[in-house]
């Protein structure tokens, strides 16, 4: 064995350098795992953590209008979330962060391997940062998931059904109370292009396509939609003045 791996210092070093070198060459990220400590470092959740956090799960003033939440039930909806994420606030924003980094690193690699220069330790890179991804989801899902379910456990099983239903269609840009149904993907395209074609008809002054406003039409008949649209036209003033009073008490 050469003399300089026999000393005790230079193994450590060129142990802590391989380690660096390899991070650096796979440009691998360590995986945040959420602990109990994490609650200690809480001691109050701001109205704008409160406020985004909820918004990520779907739960914003609109959706509890729409859902047919009361406004005297909207305090009970913020002070279950605000002590869900007095614990879990903490671990949470960790986990954000650390997938905003994975999906930069994953989409780093992926754009090696479509360059044709990844080698098969590349490749392997990638296959390892697109599971630290999965599993970084994972893991917000599951809290998203808590909190969620810890918001709404004093609300009715139909007012927590249709802000699932709102929160799974929030990928759609369309009225509020067209989410509250469950349509095929080619539905919500149908409905993108016939609210585009309502909209620049009425620009350019010109009449819509009349197929287009067929669509329309049978959104707006639809028993969640109509039900919907006389919650919003009969609670939402009352149910913002009381989320915003919830998050700021």
């Amino acid at each position: 064995m050469p003399e300089f791996i026999k000393k005790p210092g230079n193994i450590l070093t060129m142990l802590m350098v391989a380690i660096v070198f390899g991070m650096l060459v796979t440009g691998s990220v360590l995986t945040y795992t959420p602990s109990s400590s994490d609650t200690e470092l809480v001691a109050d959740v701001k109205a704008l953590d409160l406020e985004v956090q909820l918004q990520r799960v779907g739960i914003t003033p609109e959706s509890l209008a729409a859902a047919g939440v009361r406004s005297n039930e909207v305090g009970g909806v913020i002070s279950s979330a605000r002590e869900f994420l007095t614990g879990k606030l903490v671990s949470l924003r960790k986990l954000e962060s650390q997938h905003a980094g994975s999906q930069a690193n994953a989409e780093r690699l992926r754009r090696i391997l479509r360059s044709g220069q990844a080698s098969g330790a590349g490749r392997i890179a990638l296959a390892d940062a697109e599971g630290n991804l999965a599993r970084n989801l994972s893991q917000i899902d599951s809290l998203r998931k808590a909190l969620f379910e810890s918001a709404t456990s004093g609300l009715s099983d139909k007012a927590v059904l249709t802000l699932q239903t709102i929160a799974s269609n929030s990928r759609w840009t369309c009225p509020i109370q067209y989410r509250c149904s469950t349509r095929t993907e080619a539905d919500w395209i149908r409905i993108r292009d016939a609210l585009a074609n309502d909209r620049i008809s009425r620009e350019l002054g010109e009449k819509p396509d009349p197929d287009l406003q067929r669509v329309l039409a049978s959104c707006n008949a639809d028993g969640a939609s109509v039900l919907a649209r006389t919650n919003l036209q009969t609670n939402l003033d009352a149910v913002r003045s009381a989320f915003k009073l919830a998050l700021n008490p």
